[in-house]
């Protein structure tokens, strides 16, 4: 899993509209004469729809260590095409570390409650079930009752 650290304080996954936005904009700009420059190892991700959860910490990395092609594709990256934790990343306003910290803690909030969410509604399914089984249950036995009356 691509873990946060003292280094990365948000773990990759929160940042892949902006990682896989990175490697889509390096694939689109070598269509350019000449191609516009971009870190060397995002060239194994062209032609990729979706990155690979192994993938987004080394993504991360290249884009961190070319401050260049991080403010270059920031100014491409609308809120259609990256999320809010992601422009934060790749434009970095003063501030930006604790905005990103913040919006990560949301979306993990946000993400244990609809994981909540959807626990209780299984829960409830569970339950209508088990009713429905006690309810068969006992009108089996009310005409097993009747029959033995007879």
């Amino acid at each position: 899993m691509a873990a946060a650290d003292e280094t990365h304080p948000v773990d990759a996954r929160h940042l892949r509209s902006a990682l896989e936005f990175a490697v889509l904009m390096a694939e689109e700009g070598q269509k350019f004469k000449p191609p516009l420059p971009f870190p060397k190892g995002l060239q194994q991700y062209f032609k990729r729809d979706h990155l690979p959860v192994q993938a987004l910490s080394r993504v991360r990395r290249l884009v961190e260590r070319d401050d260049v092609f991080r403010q270059r594709i920031s100014k491409g990256a609308l809120p259609e095409l990256v999320d809010e934790i992601g422009r934060t990343w790749l434009t970095r306003p003063e501030g930006w570390q604790a905005t990103v910290a913040r919006l990560a803690a949301e979306a993990e909030a946000a993400a244990e409650e609809a994981e909540a969410a959807r626990q209780l509604k299984k829960a409830e399914r569970r339950r209508l079930a088990a009713e429905q089984v006690a309810a068969r249950t006992r009108a089996e036995l009310v005409v097993l009752q009747e029959r033995l009356a007879e």
